[in-house]
């Protein structure tokens, strides 16, 4: 039977981690060797992802497939594909050129009915704990709202400190403490909206006014000044995103301009 390997290496800590392209590339020749295959080729990936589409070791294989040989060596099943749906297409096109794969780690062999069935219960189970490491990323980013911390770009506004104890631990993290310049522009932004000013018109006053944006330029976009309008609730009640005051409010109004922002927030993207 006529044998290729594909080896692939996504990250420099791989290669470190003894899962080299050489090593991947030895275990699999030991192992294509027992069953007695002629190795045809090697196709390797270096510095790519998961998804096949940035691999052209992957591409050329799999256009090589069936006319070129017959069975494929891999030092591991996730070399291949990380996702359940493009496992199943690699799967389906493996019978459709009647063609195997063989991997080290798993010592599966598909050209055995007892192999195929294994290969499919493993990818569902890869992709079951990817989907689970998800729910629990996306969980604790939940409670680390809740608890008051921030998850994501930091707001124009505030700062999170990097705070560490005695032992050199860090501390408060996502916590978001005001910013004294950034802080007043904010001000000066939601003091002009609640006086009526278009967003165009703020804009063009922060230009003259020489304040730059957080990135130190001096134009400010209509969409950067939204963004900011848009988080009322953040810098005047100091609210999360569970409508919560967990944090410290950097702008004071008058019961005016409070009535008179409130009046227009559904129409913010309307004005720009």
């Amino acid at each position: 039977m006529r044998a290729v390997i594909y080896t692939r290496v996504s990250t420099a800590g791989q290669e470190k981690d003894g899962l080299s392209l050489d090593e991947q590339e030895r275990q699999c020749k030991a192992l294509l060797e027992i069953h007695g295959h002629e190795l045809i080729k090697v196709y390797t990936d270096t510095g790519s992802g998961g998804g096949f589409e940035h691999r052209p070791g992957y591409k050329h294989m799999m256009s090589e497939m069936g006319a070129d040989w017959d069975i494929v060596y891999v030092w591991k099943l996730d070399r291949l594909n990380r996702s359940l749906s493009n496992s199943v297409r690699f799967f389906e096109i493996l019978g459709e050129n009647n063609a195997y794969i063989g991997a080290v780690t798993e010592q599966v062999d598909t050209s055995s009915p007892m192999g195929r069935f294994i290969i499919n219960v493993m990818s569902s189970l890869a992709q079951m704990e990817r989907e689970t490491t998800k729910e629990r990323v996306i969980m604790g980013s939940e409670a680390a709202r809740r608890a008051g911390r921030w998850t994501g770009g930091i707001p124009y506004g505030y700062q999170i400190p990097i705070e560490f104890d005695t032992t050199g631990n860090r501390i408060n993290r996502g916590i978001l403490t005001e910013h004294p310049e950034e802080a007043q522009n904010v001000q000066k932004i939601f003091e002009m909206y609640g006086k009526g000013w278009k967003i165009s018109e703020i804009c063009n006053s922060l230009v003259e006014q020489r304040i730059l944006t957080r990135k130190g330029n001096i134009i400010w976009s209509q969409n950067t000044v939204s963004a900011i309008l848009g988080r009322a609730a953040l810098y005047i009640k100091g609210h999360n995103a569970s409508g919560v005051s967990v944090f410290a409010p950097i702008v004071s109004l008058t019961v005016d301009e409070a009535k008179h922002i409130s009046r227009r927030q559904g129409q913010i993207e309307e004005e720009e």
